[in-house]
């Protein structure tokens, strides 16, 4: 065990049996007017089964990814590190404005996995504004003399959408420019247009930057990858009349550029290179330490005999969100693209205080992509602050079995009774944890150890319940830090049962 390890073990060993965690609240006034995507956590559902998505008022769902699994376990409807995984994105149909989407896991088939049976379904979706409070950020793709759109966050429209569609008289195009350390993220929440020809020659909308071309027509909801370029073209056409569609509406962020991108030369203005082995530090404070907050949503690739370091601010802390193999059909190292390449996503093999950093050394044999090398490493994370204010009261449940309000207002920490005790008590409290409506909750453990180093949650546990009835996971042990819960609403149930001590 290294020396790095054995500090990592005893600060969780000093917290055995206790639990604690940080609730962030995604109000209107955190970032810009907080009208931003929020990446939700991964869902899963056992095959022949359902499971619901939803996302808050006022956005719409979009599907990054969807996955079969064949599980290595037994009964397992998860994932786990070497399961077989095909692509599932055909169940998905997702593609009203609704808060709420069911999809069915069918129990089928998988050629790719040797035509085995899948076992689960694995889901990862967005959550997309559709409006914006801000006019000026609402752009019409085909606005004649138009200049390049440049603000940081916004949303395009074709002429009349949604509900008066109308054709186009010629082809349209805008462009959305980013300054060249920056990169454009781009969802397509709603795309209703004709698909009566192949290649969508008369009715489309395209994406282009400077290495690749994306082209879609009829019915679709789409998260772009990564798009290299810092000038995105959009073009719009409609020739085809019919009462039912709607046209066309995108929604985008600027955001920091991954300081190693593996984007071909040209694509950018190169920023000089000053080390070899990139950071993720900064000198300027970032609004979300002035704010107290957790950072945005950040990642990086790293190819074969790469490294990265991740470098957290002062009393801020790594949690690593997604952590992935890619297997691509070149054998090189290209964009991470979960839609056409063979990914292996597995649990972080060490955990990360405020810096750490990640290698790949390039001999990552990836048995569910026919035993191949992996081309490239990928990685998202953000930086959650340690030290915000005490929400929990430190007194044990009511006696007549009443819910505990706890109201918080943009951030918290949640510790349970006599959290500095290595002894727990028998409890079984429900606390409602409430924010202003509106708004959402993200929910971070910064130490959960209610078992003695055993996954069964069975007697000890915490679970999330929404609207009173509809039950999440349960926790017992996580001894990283990460993303274990975000909310659906303003408001959540939060159970405590301890009844082993």
């Amino acid at each position: 065990m290294s020396l790095f390890e054995r500090r990592q073990q005893f600060h969780f060993d000093i917290m055995s049996k206790v639990i604690c965690f940080i609730v962030f609240i995604l109000s209107h006034t955190l970032i810009i007017d907080g009208q931003h995507v929020q990446t939700m956590p991964p869902q899963y559902a056992c095959t022949a089964s359902s499971l619901t998505l939803r996302c808050p008022a006022g956005s719409v769902i979009v599907v990054a990814s969807a996955e079969y699994g064949v599980a290595q376990v037994d009964g397992s409807c998860s994932y786990t590190p070497g399961d077989c995984l095909a692509d599932a994105m055909s169940t998905v149909n997702c593609i009203s404005d609704s808060v709420t989407c069911s999809i069915y896991a069918t129990k089928k088939k998988l050629p790719e996995c040797n035509n085995q049976y899948g076992n689960y379904i694995h889901i990862e979706y967005d959550c997309v504004p559709i409006s914006i409070n801000d006019p000026a950020k609402e752009y019409n793709v085909c606005q004649q003399n138009s200049t390049d759109i440049t603000s940081d966050h916004g949303i395009l429209k074709s002429p009349g959408s949604p509900s008066q569609f109308q054709l186009t008289i010629f082809e349209c195009f805008r462009a959305i420019h980013a300054p060249d350390n920056k990169i454009v993220r781009l969802w397509l929440t709603d795309l209703y247009v004709s698909s009566a020809e192949s290649n969508c020659p008369n009715d489309h909308v395209y994406v282009v930057d400077n290495v690749q071309t994306f082209r879609h027509c009829g019915t679709k909801r789409y998260a772009y990858p990564y798009l290299c370029s810092s000038t995105i073209l959009i073009q719009y056409k409609t020739t085809t009349q019919s009462s039912f569609y709607r046209g066309m509406r995108m929604y985008f962020e600027i955001v920091d550029r991954s300081p190693n991108d593996n984007c071909p030369n040209g694509s950018v203005t190169p920023a000089p290179v000053t080390t070899t082995i990139p950071t993720d530090v900064t000198t300027a404070v970032p609004v979300y330490v002035v704010l107290g907050i957790a950072s945005p949503l950040r990642s990086f690739q790293i190819c074969k005999g790469e490294s990265h370091t991740l470098q957290c601010p002062a009393n801020y802390v790594v949690a690593v969100r997604t952590n992935i193999y890619g297997v691509t059909p070149t054998d090189q190292c290209e964009d991470h693209d979960a839609s056409k390449h063979c990914v292996l996503a597995i649990d972080p093999t060490f955990y990360c205080l405020q810096s750490c950093t990640y290698m790949y050394t390039g001999n990552r044999v990836i048995p569910s992509c026919s035993n191949k090398i992996a081309a490239y490493r990928y990685v998202e994370y953000q930086c959650i602050p340690l030290n915000t204010e005490l929400v929990s009261p430190n007194t044990t449940c009511p006696a007549d079995g009443s819910k505990v309000p706890i109201q918080i207002d943009s951030r918290g920490r949640f510790q349970s009774y006599r959290y500095d005790s290595p002894i727990l008590r028998k409890m079984n409290c429900t606390y409602r944890l409430k924010t202003k409506p509106g708004n959402i909750m993200h929910i971070y453990a910064l130490g959960i150890s209610l078992t003695d180093y055993s996954s069964d949650c069975t007697k000890n546990k915490i679970s999330f319940i929404e609207d009173g009835e509809t039950a999440g996971a349960d926790f017992c042990v996580e001894r990283s830090y990460r993303l274990i819960y975000s909310t659906c609403s303003n408001e959540i149930d939060m159970r405590y049962i301890v009844t082993d001590d």
